[in-house]
């Protein structure tokens, strides 16, 4: 195996790899309604993520290697991993949401077992950030889910709720 058929199957790997993350974000699915507000902020990304992927695709026709795998190494070292990691945190946090797993049960008084009120912490969170929203006078437009904690700026503007922490 030559060096030009290495990269062009790593290179059709990377591109059914940004498939599955194309349909994640566009297509019609479970996660439609939670990242509906959020597919614009991925657009520059998703943008150039395509870009490079077609200079890789010109950089193998053309027979230009170094091109193609300097670009290649950009794709997936920084680009494809870094949006993966963002829509993982959206699953996750979905199936959290979805699966009632952030609920606290409070008894209240005297109840039966049966009386329990479910408590979630991602829609006490929510109602407090589109309160805020509401009083600022600025929108918000985003996702709020249960995940880890996330240390640099989120171009999703994806807002995370500690886990297992799960507090306000």
């Amino acid at each position: 195996m030559n060096e030009t058929t290495v990269l062009r199957t790593a290179y059709e790997a990377s591109k059914q790899e940004f498939s599955r993350i194309s349909d994640l974000l566009y297509g019609k699915n479970r996660l439609e309604k939670y990242i509906h507000n959020i597919r614009g902020k991925f657009n520059a990304r998703i943008s150039y993520i395509d870009t490079l992927l077609e200079e890789i695709g010109k950089a193998l026709d053309q027979g230009n290697l170094r091109e193609g795998w300097d670009k290649y190494v950009e794709l997936k070292t920084n680009k494809i991993p870094s949006l993966s990691s963002e829509l993982l945190a959206v699953i996750g946090g979905v199936y959290m949401i979805e699966a009632h797993l952030d609920d606290a049960q409070e008894r209240l008084g005297d109840i039966t077992q049966d009386d329990f009120k479910a408590l979630s912490f991602s829609d006490m969170a929510r109602e407090l950030v589109n309160d805020l929203a509401r009083r600022s006078g600025r929108g918000w437009a985003s996702v709020l889910i249960v995940g880890e904690e996330f240390f640099r700026d989120s171009e999703a503007e994806i807002i995370r709720l500690r886990f297992p922490a799960c507090d306000i």
